[in-house]
């Protein structure tokens, strides 16, 4: 098996993980996987040599079309996950202010009689 069809067969299985439905709680043994898979194609990209036959130049192109899709899957995972961590802020300061209401009480403000 050449290197190329290693690729194709590593960024099918990469692409069928960044296209299944992550669930909240599987999303770090799916990251890690990710992760694993992202490092090995790296790997495998190193040891291409350029003269390619008209099958391994077919591959490549299908391989270039998937990583645009897979871009696109870890762009929304990444938003996701930043979506989650401003809303777990929003609230940890939520409870923070619930369970201690008059911590940032602000004190700068005097007030005047001005009766006479």
């Amino acid at each position: 098996m050449s290197a190329v069809d290693s690729l194709h067969h590593l960024t099918k299985q990469l692409l069928d993980e960044v296209s299944g439905a992550s669930d909240k709680d599987l999303r770090d043994s799916h990251i890690v996987n990710i992760q694993d898979w992202l490092e090995q194609r790296d790997a495998l990209i190193k040891q291409l040599q350029p003269p390619y036959n008209f099958e391994e130049k077919r591959l490549g192109k299908e391989i270039t079309e998937w990583n645009s899709i897979i871009h696109e899957k870890l762009h929304l995972l990444k938003q996701e996950i930043k979506q989650d961590i401003t809303q777990l802020k929003i609230q940890k300061s939520s409870n923070q202010k619930y369970v201690n209401p008059y911590q940032n009480t602000a004190v700068d403000g005097m007030f005047y009689d001005k009766r006479k």
